[in-house]
């Protein structure tokens, strides 16, 4: 089951407080964006059964874990998602972007950027942004940028509060200037008072080499875990361990190591490159699974972990 596939009437903030339901024909006439409605998931977990629940919970973790972009679901279900530690700077970012008040009219279009390396968890990081403020803002992601994308974002805007609707917060993932400078100019264009926000973008850029300088309105996030985040992960880990052989399945445990290994290493994942022949392993281990020996290459990693005690070292030298 996916949480895409999963059908529900999407529900929207207003600014009076009172939330309205997008209809399905309007959501697939602003194809341009994925819309995050505030109740999200919702419905879904409520038509569940507890048994149908779990088996839930596990197949998104396992697939989050496994490489696939955080979906909704992952967000609804708590403690699936690293709470990284940039997060509570980025949400005062977007906040203050959102409500502080207009200098220039040029403001009426804001931007929040994340600079992050590949497989760093930039694009997780931002969803969780629009996860955390759907509630009280209308959220949506850019699926892709075309002449209709401004209109698009107008009418979800102002769809049936068009007094004084508050600002979207919107996602652009693996930001392009060129298609992104176009869209600036046209929702500035289109902008109806020269006090009102009109929207945050919240854009993530990947970069192999983040700048050493900071920048306003802008955070860096690099592959290197702090302290509390890696024992998060080692917490996961035993959790996740200590799980699976409470279900004594050993089709599960070594189905699930290769997700442990994942997040115990916080390997930099294929999609992230945008080349599914590349592979972030050491040569040695991708030996090793080539040849279907899958658990020697978790003993080789796990050992290179255990003696760095540093996941992104333990993945270079494994």
């Amino acid at each position: 089951m996916s949480d895409s596939s999963y059908k529900e009437d999407v529900e929207i903030p207003r600014s009076n407080g009172v939330p309205c339901n997008l209809p399905e024909r309007m959501k697939k006439e602003l194809s341009d964006l994925d819309i995050l409605g505030s109740n999200v998931c919702k419905l879904q977990d409520e038509s569940l059964t507890e048994k149908e629940r779990e088996d839930l919970q596990q197949e998104f973790s396992e697939k989050f874990y496994s490489g696939e972009q955080a979906a909704w679901l992952n967000f609804y279900y708590p403690n699936q998602v690293l709470p990284r530690e940039k997060s509570g700077e980025l949400r005062r970012m977007i906040s203050t972007s959102l409500i502080s008040e207009i200098k220039d009219p040029e403001e009426c279009v804001r931007s929040v950027a994340i600079y992050h390396q590949p497989g760093a968890g930039g694009t997780t990081l931002g969803r969780y942004m629009l996860w955390e403020f759907r509630n009280d803002y209308r959220c949506c992601i850019i699926q892709k940028i075309t002449s209709q994308t401004g209109d698009q974002l107008f009418r979800l805007f102002e769809y049936q509060d068009e007094n004084r609707p508050k600002p979207l917060l919107i996602l652009i993932d693996n930001g392009d200037d060129d298609h992104i400078f176009p869209l600036y100019e046209d929702l500035q264009k289109r902008k109806r008072s020269e006090t009102e926000i009109f929207c945050v973008l919240l854009v993530c850029y990947r970069k192999t080499e983040i700048p050493a300088n900071k920048i306003e309105r802008n955070i860096f996030l690099t592959q290197k875990l702090s302290e509390p985040e890696v024992e998060w992960f080692k917490s996961k880990y035993q959790y996740l361990q200590d799980k699976f052989k409470e279900q004594g399945t050993t089709i599960v445990i070594h189905t699930t190591l290769d997700i442990l290994l994942r997040i115990l290493l916080n390997i930099v994942n294929k999609r992230a490159w945008n080349d599914t022949k590349r592979s972030q392993f050491s040569p040695l281990v991708v030996e090793l699974i080539s040849e279907g020996d899958t658990n020697s290459a978790l003993d080789v990693l796990k050992t290179a972990y255990e003696i760095t005690d540093n996941p992104i070292v333990a993945q270079q030298i494994s």
